[in-house]
């Protein structure tokens, strides 16, 4: 089976659901990093992890980092946009793609459960729960309903075989 699909061009009326998108990604993980930032200077509860322990949270802030910057590459190296309102010209299924649907939305969320372990507090843990629900509800699923109308079976099949988190 092939890792890579090339469809024909999305109908018109496909773009126009798309445009009216106003949030992506890059800007939920500004406003969950701005929260967790207030959170933890404005509003701290419980100090649940203290250093040297706040150090740990780097593990998953290294690992979410390689999550989104392999997704990326791989987009690159297939010629495909990072950006989900613009055509998608490859379905990729290879390398990072093979083990989650979303590689950089799970490399953000690794990265906003690595920030909470550094901040310490609590109150911070709120967040990384109403990003996953935000990106999921806000972003996720109308990619997918996209992705199945460009790729059809291919895409239902990926979807067979990949979790969309992990």
């Amino acid at each position: 089976m092939s890792q890579i699909a090339t469809p024909p061009a999305p109908p018109p009326s496909a773009r126009a659901t798309r445009t009216g998108r106003l949030f992506t990604a890059p800007l939920y993980l500004v406003v969950a990093f701005a929260t967790i930032h207030l959170l933890d200077k404005h509003f701290p509860a419980a100090i649940w992890f203290a250093m040297p322990g706040k150090m740990i949270g780097w593990g998953p802030v290294l690992l979410g980092c390689g999550f989104c910057a392999a997704g990326a590459t791989h987009f690159a190296r297939h010629r495909t946009t990072l950006m989900p309102r613009r055509d998608s010209r490859a379905l990729v299924t290879a390398g990072v793609f093979a083990l989650t649907r979303n590689p950089m939305y799970l490399g953000m969320t690794l990265i906003l459960l690595g920030l909470c372990v550094i901040a310490g507090s609590a109150t911070v843990w709120v967040v990384p729960p109403l990003f996953v629900v935000a990106i999921d509800r806000g972003l996720i699923r109308i990619e997918e309903r996209m992705l199945a109308q460009r790729f059809g079976d291919e895409y239902a099949d990926y979807r067979t075989r990949v979790r969309r988190w992990l």
